[in-house]
């Protein structure tokens, strides 16, 4: 069962979305860690909440793992990015 957030999670919620908005297109949101001991809450809080953002549209999440503002998302397409790579088969795995 999910728990209710807490006074100074809604309070970090709210600080990180003017964050967002003031954050020039490109940048880089800080880390979880950073953004942790700026509001005094865990590290797995903060990504709890980049995570609910995310999924509003307030931030998006790279395939390193970083969040960065809505704005500089590079595609228009909804949901996280994703990244593919293929490899070239030098032999066939059959005769």
């Amino acid at each position: 069962m999910p728990r209710k957030p807490t006074a100074i999670a809604r309070e970090a919620r709210e600080r990180i979305i003017e964050t967002v908005a003031g954050m020039p297109e490109g940048a880089m949101l800080p880390t979880t860690r950073e953004l942790g001991e700026t509001h005094d809450l865990h590290p797995s809080t903060i990504f709890r909440l980049l995570r609910d953002l995310a999924a509003e549209g307030y931030v998006w999440q790279s395939p390193n793992r970083r969040f960065y503002p809505a704005g500089a998302q590079s595609h228009t397409l909804p949901g996280e990015a994703a990244c593919f790579s293929f490899r070239r088969r030098t032999t066939r795995p059959w005769p």
